[in-house]
């Protein structure tokens, strides 16, 4: 029953929802949120500005929801009482019982929050946010808290994914203060607490110290000397270059460092790779990056951009910026339709220097063995993966024969 009303409700989820929410929606994703907030960086960085950027953290989100919040919420985008009626009999009238060294303990009703497990779960707390984002707009509206321009039109306030909010202002205390004072509210209207302690002030744009009064805020401040995550994607602003890449490559060790001997596939090394030199989020063209052959052309892209000169990929990023119209959102969709040049921009780096690319491959391979240059890859077939027998030898073929073609455009 709840797998029949959850695919029910999955459908008109998109209708209602903002574009500004971008988890458990069909055809959004978490790479929504994640471009979002780089594309902002850098738009900041072009023009010379800094703006504060908000990544909230909330404590036990789904299980300090309160049901009266959501069945009002329901009501007021004009669910049927019938309808509140199934959900509140697969909520809140079934019971739970909790094993505890192997004894199962008597049943008990579920006063607040969702059931864990339940596949209505997501989509209900994603319906409890909607007031939120309708309260922003508001605020906006009203001039309390200006949105955060980036010129041509557009303007981005907020983003989330599902229970991860974030928010960008300008560094203006007046509009820090009153977007503190709608958190409040809304803390109250759904009964969540925000962590403070593990929610993160980053400063993005141009590189500027925060301003005095921000560190009574209670957030932990991310500078412009500090590595973070968003999302699980890297992100700093030390220096350009290696010395970025530097920062980005010893936080990856750390990580790594309880692997003694990690034995990494073909995709995991460039994966690696990608990561540790450019922390700049690549724009992907698809939202999924599995192939060998999309991984290198990601690579060969990015790195494309970074020898096409300042005013080129100024110019570039610009209109991929520009080219979002709608609620202030940088989608994948609008992406893909600004990609036009794509193909011309991995012609134009094939022609002036592989080198680059050739380093890159031989950093990628551990062992000193399986070192190479991608031309000498391409031409033996591939190099030593870890596999065996046939499926060895036909990996082999077949990831030589993408990274030739890949060589060739």
């Amino acid at each position: 029953m709840a797998k029949l009303v959850a695919c029910r409700l999955a459908l008109l989820l998109p209708l209602i929802t903002p574009r500004e929410q971008q988890g458990f929606v069909k055809r959004r994703s978490i790479f929504n949120c994640i471009l979002t907030f780089c594309m902002v960086h850098e738009a900041l960085k072009r023009t010379r500005r800094s703006a504060l950027f908000f990544s909230l953290n909330q404590e036990k989100a789904y299980d300090r929801l309160l049901p009266q919040f959501l069945w009002e919420t329901m009501r007021k985008l004009g669910f049927s009482e019938h309808f509140l009626a199934v959900i509140k009999s697969l909520q809140t009238d079934a019971e739970s019982r909790l094993l505890v060294n192997g004894r199962v303990l008597p049943p008990f009703l579920v006063g607040r929050g969702v059931r864990q497990g339940c596949l209505l779960s997501p989509l209900l707390f994603v319906i409890t946010t909607i007031p939120a984002f309708a309260a922003m707009r508001s605020e906006n509206e009203k001039g309390r808290i200006q949105p955060l321009k980036l010129g041509n039109g557009l303007a981005v306030s907020c983003i989330a994914l599902a229970d991860d909010f974030a928010f960008f202002t300008e560094i203006d205390r007046r509009d820090v203060d009153n977007l503190l004072l709608l958190l409040s509210q809304l803390e109250t209207a759904l009964g969540a607490k925000i962590n403070l302690k593990k929610s993160k002030l980053i400063l993005i744009g141009r590189q500027l110290r925060f301003p005095a009064w921000t560190r009574q805020l209670g957030f932990t401040l991310v500078g412009s000397n500090d590595v973070t995550n968003y999302l699980g994607a890297p992100f700093t602003t030390i220096g350009k270059g290696t010395t970025k890449g530097a920062a980005l490559t010893v936080r990856m060790e750390e990580k790594t460092k309880c692997f003694s001997s990690p034995f990494l596939s073909f995709d995991s090394r460039i994966l690696i790779a990608k990561h540790a030199l450019f922390p700049t989020l690549i724009w992907k063209p698809t939202g999924t990056a599995s192939r060998p052959t999309e991984l290198l052309r990601e690579q060969i892209f990015l790195m494309a951009r970074s020898k096409l000169g300042l005013a080129e990929a100024s110019e570039m990023t610009t209109s991929l910026v520009a080219a979002c119209r709608e609620n202030g959102i940088i989608t994948l969709q609008d992406l893909r339709d600004s990609l036009t040049n794509y193909q011309q921009d991995l012609n134009q780096f094939r022609k002036s220097d592989v080198n680059l690319l050739n380093e890159i491959f031989a950093m990628t391979w551990q062992d000193s063995d399986q070192a190479g240059s991608l031309d000498d890859w391409s031409e033996n077939g591939g190099a030593v993966l870890p596999l065996t027998g046939a499926s060895r030898r036909s990996t082999r073929r077949s990831l030589g024969k993408e990274v030739h073609d890949i060589i060739r455009l």
